[in-house]
């Protein structure tokens, strides 16, 4: 091969090296663009995340979005919100059932009926938890059906855990947000805005919505005229916002979690195969027989639901002779709650109804403080009747 041919054949090799190197460093380029460019959309995601995260705790504020439930495949309720009952999911509004142009989804809320102790409430998970004794911000908009607007009968309890009941309920807490003082404004077609901020009164994850008032049903129906009707509030566009220096990021996952949760009705398992007892009007003393000593079990002593108060304080009296025995060595109070209510606040309750009969036996007897005991043993399935198994039993033990 002569020497120009062999020129030539290297020219080509060099010139095919140069662009083959060439396309080399432009795929390096646009593969490093690439990653800035990744790396940017990363950071503007979680810059998004967090600004959403600082204005909104609630997901699914405004109950557009709605859920299909899978016993019924019916639009039983909207997306990451429970109705308190297992069995049922009512109020659940659609525009024009309260007199709404504009709004389109909301919840329609029994705040008070006539004759019944119970009302009905809606629960939702928050993005982010609270921290006690930091300030945040509610807002909601709220339409009144019957009555002139009472703010007052609407409020915000926050927990740490779902509440599951197969009922109704009444719920009267200690610690919930009323909106009795929050500040007002009025929109179109009868709705009104309402906004607080407030001091978050424990470290909680949970939202309940309805009446936590301590005033009866029946006082609230009368206190407005309303005797024998049933009174409804409308809630849409809730909002929760974290305020001052309150880091709020909320989980993005967290929001698919709760939409993913579609069952919204629960059939009530059986009860459990027990012997039958028989109610009996006066209070049963029954002697105990599990232990060696000479005990004395009292059982029939009840409460209110969701209450550690007694229904009768004179129902004690019925044991005094047993009590103030000079023989008595120790007198152990047990309390019991029915299965409503989460594990951790029955397990609460049950100690606060101990607490409670063995102070009245300290108070109303005379009785030797030293020689009380108590204690919560959390929720009874003993009884078909739930309001025997709210209750609390004394052992007596002799010397």
């Amino acid at each position: 091969m002569s020497d120009e041919r062999v020129g030539n054949c290297n020219e080509r090799v060099d010139t095919t090296d140069k662009r083959a190197m060439k396309n080399i460093l432009m795929n390096k380029k646009l593969a490093g663009f690439n990653r800035i460019f990744r790396i940017f959309q990363l950071i503007i995601l979680l810059l998004v995340v967090q600004f959403v995260g600082a204005q909104q705790l609630v997901f699914n504020g405004s109950f557009e979005d709605v859920n299909i439930c899978n016993e019924y495949h019916a639009p039983c309720g909207p997306s990451a919100w429970f109705f308190l009952n297992k069995t049922n999911s009512v109020g659940y509004g659609r525009q024009g059932e309260i007199g709404s142009k504009v709004q389109n989804r909301f919840l329609s809320i029994l705040i008070a009926r006539p004759f019944i102790k119970t009302r009905e409430y809606w629960q939702t998970r928050l993005g982010v938890s609270l921290v006690a004794g930091r300030k945040y911000k509610a807002t909601f908009k709220l339409e009144d059906e019957n009555l002139a607007l009472n703010v007052g009968e609407i409020g915000f309890f926050f927990g740490t855990d779902f509440i599951d009941s197969w009922k109704d309920s009444l719920m009267q807490p200690e610690n919930y947000i009323s909106f009795a003082d929050a500040s007002k404004k009025k929109k179109k077609n009868n709705w009104v805005q309402i906004e607080k901020e407030f001091l978050a009164p424990l470290n909680a994850t949970y939202l309940i919505i309805g009446n936590f008032s301590r005033f009866s049903n029946d006082s609230i129906l009368e206190l407005y005229k309303q005797k024998g009707k049933r009174i409804y509030i409308a809630i849409d566009d809730i909002s929760i916002e974290c305020l001052e220096d309150n880091p709020c990021n909320v989980d993005p996952f967290l929001k698919d979690s709760l939409y993913s949760i579609t069952r919204r009705h629960y059939i009530e398992p059986p009860p459990p195969k027990e012997k039958k007892v028989s109610r009996l009007k006066d209070p049963v003393i029954i002697e105990d027989d599990e232990t060696k000593t000479d005990t004395l079990r009292v059982s029939n002593i009840e409460f209110e639901f969701n209450k550690h108060e007694l229904k009768d304080n004179a129902i004690l009296d019925s044991y005094r002779l047993q009590l103030i025995k000079s023989s008595v060595r120790q007198i152990r109070v047990i309390g019991f709650t029915d299965s409503s209510g989460s594990q951790n606040y029955n397990n609460e309750l049950s100690v606060r109804r101990a607490k409670e009969i063995a102070a009245l036996i300290q108070l109303r007897f005379g009785v030797d403080k030293s020689l009380i005991e108590y204690e919560g043993r959390g929720e009874s399935v003993q009884y078909k009747d739930d309001s025997m198994n709210r209750r609390v039993e004394i052992i007596i033990f002799y010397k």
